[in-house]
């Protein structure tokens, strides 16, 4: 997507934070871009998608809790940073970064997923959101 947007950064950042709408004739040259159908970018998101967004979103606006929450897990699982980063696909550096606030990115569900499938008992990863829903 940022290959289609090249050189249009008002445009980019204004979509991605969600302050415009597209119209039709650019879904449809942004899908012929990706190489997907226009129906693929229009659909309603299922159930496991909709999880995810509302996961990164969450995650995205409080990096310190989900990265405290998951920590605390790993900890709690004697888990290493090392291990750790093995576990979630981060390498030792980024996950180091991660903690410590340098350069947080974003734990995804993914992460949190492989996270979780490590822990005994295995934990959901809306568990490490400060919210955790119906949790």
């Amino acid at each position: 997507m940022r290959e289609a947007l090249k050189g249009k950064a008002y445009l980019a950042t204004a979509l991605s934070q969600g302050r415009v709408s597209v119209e039709h004739t650019f879904i449809t040259e942004l899908a012929a871009t990706l190489s997907l159908a226009a129906d693929e970018l229009t659909r309603p998101l299922i159930e496991q998608e909709t999880n995810e967004w509302s996961f990164y979103r969450t995650s995205a606006a409080n990096r310190e809790a989900v990265w405290n929450k998951a920590m605390a897990l790993a900890r709690s699982n004697k888990m290493t940073l090392r291990d750790t980063a093995d576990a979630i696909g981060f390498d030792f550096a980024d996950l180091s970064n991660a903690v410590s606030g340098k350069r947080p990115r974003v734990l995804e569900w993914h992460h949190a997923e492989r996270l979780g499938a490590r822990a005994s008992p295995p934990a959901d990863p809306r568990d490490l959101l400060p919210e955790a829903p119906g949790r």
